[in-house]
């Protein structure tokens, strides 16, 4: 007789439950993946820059971890372009082409290391309003089944009016140790924006420090009113926030920020960073 915390459960059910409990558990994976692309929208002939952080949150080194990053349609990269450069998949001899795999052979991630990718894809001619820009990322290793996997988009937009931007001081941070984020941003349409603001999310696991250029903090989110941006006008803000402690040796800070006229939202971009105890070891 097998029994639930609701009692009593007959045999012929048991293997049921069993069952359910495979089907709906989550999976653990010791290979964490994290995508993020620079700048959304894009236009067509435009470049997306799409940044793969691959971390090994387990306690043992893993061995022969592969990331595979599937292209989207309408898209390509230069094999030499990508850092580091692709090893293999079933990309053309030059470049990586619509629904072609780029691979990147790892080998050994030790514990709490990690690996940063870089890929610029370029966006075709062909590309058609609102369509969606999807590089779909998986990583295996040797002892697991099924692939870690994720992915970031970035949405087609030919009449892009602005354009935002991020990027911090530095990719890997300490606990406790400051990232600075710089957020430029620009008026690239013909006609000014009336009620542009600019906004930065704080990252989760971090404490806001410091803004520039009177930024107030609304939530979790740094604003900067932006009284009005003229077109072919831009500008640069900052904002500082402490690293927090560490879960399992690591942890990601992602942060997006935004360009925004009225109820508009004109363009996003996303910045990663990766905390660690031990810096000055990270690859």
């Amino acid at each position: 007789m097998a029994y639930s915390a609701f009692g009593i459960v007959s045999r012929r059910l048991a293997p049921a439950l069993l069952l359910m409990s495979i089907l709906f558990s989550s999976p653990v994976f010791a290979i964490n993946l994290d995508v993020s692309v620079t700048n959304n929208p894009v236009e067509p002939n435009g470049l997306a820059y799409y940044r793969i952080v691959v971390s090994n949150s387990d306690g043992e080194t893993r061995n022969n971890v592969v990331v595979s990053a599937t292209v989207p349609e309408n898209a390509s990269f230069t094999r030499g372009n990508a850092q580091p450069q692709v090893t293999g998949g079933t990309c053309s001899i030059n470049a990586c082409f619509s629904g072609e795999t780029g691979t990147w052979e790892l080998g050994a991630l030790s514990a709490g290391a990690n690996q940063v990718i870089v890929i610029p894809l370029d966006v075709s001619s062909s590309a058609v309003d609102d369509e969606e820009l999807e590089l779909a990322v998986s990583a295996s290793y040797d002892g697991i089944g099924a692939p870690a996997t994720a992915s970031a988009l970035s949405v087609v937009d030919s009449t892009l009016s602005g354009r935002v931007s991020t990027s911090a001081n530095r990719q890997i941070a300490a606990p406790g140790q400051t990232v600075r984020y710089e957020v430029s941003f620009g008026n690239l349409g013909a006609t000014g924006m009336t009620e542009p603001e600019l906004r930065a999310e704080i990252p989760v696991g971090s404490t806001f420090v410091d803004a520039s250029d009177g930024g107030t903090v609304n939530g979790n989110t740094v604003v900067w009113d932006l009284d009005v941006l003229n077109a072919g006008e831009g500008g640069t803000r900052f904002y500082t926030v402490a690293a927090g402690s560490l879960q399992d040796n690591l942890n990601v800070l992602s942060s997006s920020s935004e360009l925004v006229n009225g109820a508009t939202s004109i363009s996003r971009a996303t910045e990663i960073v990766v905390i660690r105890e031990d810096v000055d070891l990270t690859l």
